[in-house]
């Protein structure tokens, strides 16, 4: 799990303005399986990237302040407000429970 709370360095490459975002569970039947939200090229905090989806989805505030929900950047689970960037891909992970 990544701890990300400092701002990393933007990926290199000629990134997409667009990032990849993918509801699993609850989160999902709420948004939609996937989205494309247009960020700027100096990306944003998840905190703000949230902002973003939730003017996109109606009904979106609700779903993404899940108690126990799970975000992933790039397949890599994260805590805290890291930095979201152009290309990226970002999961939404209802919380779930079982073995």
């Amino acid at each position: 799990m990544i701890d990300a709370q400092i701002r990393p360095e933007a990926p290199s490459g000629g990134a997409s303005p667009m990032v990849r975002v993918l509801f699993f569970g609850p989160i999902g039947d709420c948004c939609g399986r996937s989205l494309e939200v247009a960020l700027p090229s100096a990306g944003c905090p998840l905190s703000q990237f949230k902002l973003r989806i939730v003017r996109q989805v109606e009904g979106a505030t609700q779903a993404l302040g899940q108690r126990g929900m799970r975000v992933a950047i790039d397949q890599a689970m994260i805590t805290g407000d890291p930095w979201v960037f152009p290309g990226q891909e970002v999961t939404f992970l209802s919380p779930f429970s079982g073995g």
